[in-house]
């Protein structure tokens, strides 16, 4: 439904920090990368997730980086592509072309989730009315060790028409879940069942997650990576399984950017672009390998490269891997960026190449 994800949009872009990487601070090289070490095309294998009512095992229970989940309700399902699990209202049905969430056929109500690194999602009533969102009622609680914000009012859409609005903020300080419903104003039913349903909601950072249902491809993340969420109609993974605030290439991580346009012509130009552009977290980027690489049966380009550490500590080295996979239409194409410090190169840059290796295009809706 367009107006609620014009509402999350709206939201998100005030003041939400998105889940990655772009460059900043001074210079030291890593070791050269050999032309021996090209990547392999033949991805190595990576086990099955666990079902979606399946445990962390013992050794993600003991990793003190894990946080502890609030078990699901019973009737709850899981969203594809999340940690949050539900129990929708009745008639509604999981979304694909939303992003994660669920949409009622009949009225075309959409329930939109969004997981967000760091704390629940919050704005004063005058930050929301500036977006066009009056607040006729907000409540707080805490449930299971988490933050639950409630928010409810009426939203102005930029069609002028107004639209009665509920959002859910729930977790804890490092990583949170927003979902936002709207539905027509003064159609109390719709309103009883979305509160319902909000009252299921439960977020469980430590479990293993399936791809959303509206993701643009598939991917196998090759271990330690696991899939971490989304980014729209892309992915991300990293070595916690959840995304992660701040910005910290301590914690490997692997964004695949879904753009449905044009590709680039020159896609070595473009990789190099965006790793000059990355000044948020890598500082002097030098680029130590570049080659074509086949992907998909689609001709590709990836990158290696060095470059310091513009968050964290000037003197700390990094390595990143930059990849570009066209669409076989022409018309959509997939940027993929993987940092990483240049202590864990050895370990991690086969396991970002097979999971790069391992990508292919879903079918175009």
């Amino acid at each position: 439904m367009r107006p609620v994800r014009e509402l999350l949009a709206t939201l998100l872009a005030v003041g939400i920090l998105g889940a990655c990487s772009t460059a900043p601070p001074a210079a030291s090289s890593l070791a050269p990368v050999e032309a021996t070490q090209a990547p392999s095309l033949a991805p190595s294998p990576s086990p099955a997730l666990p079902s979606p009512t399946a445990s962390p095992s013992a050794s993600a229970l003991a990793d003190p980086s894990v946080i502890a989940g609030s078990s699901p309700v019973p009737g709850a399902v899981w969203v594809p592509g999340t940690h949050v699990s539900i129990v929708p209202p009745a008639g509604f049905e999981p979304s694909t072309k939303e992003g994660a969430g669920f949409r009622d056929p009949a009225s075309d109500t959409v329930i939109s989730i969004q997981e967000l690194p760091g704390g629940p999602f919050d704005r004063t009533d005058a930050s929301y009315a500036q977006q066009g969102f009056v607040v006729e009622d907000r409540e707080q609680s805490i449930l299971d060790g988490r933050f639950r914000i409630l928010v409810q009012g009426v939203q102005t859409l930029a069609d002028k028409t107004k639209v009665a609005a509920v959002l859910l903020s729930v977790g804890g300080e490092e990583m949170s879940a927003l979902i936002v419903a709207q539905h027509a104003l003064e159609d109390e039913g719709a309103h009883a069942s979305i509160l319902a349903a909000l009252e299921t909601v439960r977020l469980d950072p430590a479990r293993a997650i399936e791809p959303g249902l509206a993701i643009a491809f598939d991917a196998t993340p090759v271990p330690p990576l696991r899939l971490a969420g989304m980014l729209g109609q892309g992915a991300t993974y990293n070595t916690l399984g959840r995304k992660h605030h701040p910005l910290d290439a301590g914690i490997p991580t692997m964004n695949m950017y879904f753009r449905p346009e044009s590709p680039p012509e020159d896609a070595a130009a473009f990789l190099r672009e965006r790793l000059r552009n990355n000044g948020q977290q890598l500082f002097d980027p030098k680029v130590q390998l570049e080659a074509g690489v086949l992907i998909d049966d689609l001709e590709g380009f990836q990158i290696v490269a060095s470059a310091l550490d513009a968050l964290k500590a000037a003197d700390r080295e990094l390595f990143v891997y930059e990849v570009f996979v066209p669409g076989p239409d022409g018309d959509r194409y997939v940027h993929m960026e993987a940092i990483a410090t240049a202590n864990m190169r050895d370990e991690l840059l086969p396991a970002f190449r097979d999971t790069a290796l391992s990508f292919t295009w879903r079918e175009a809706p």
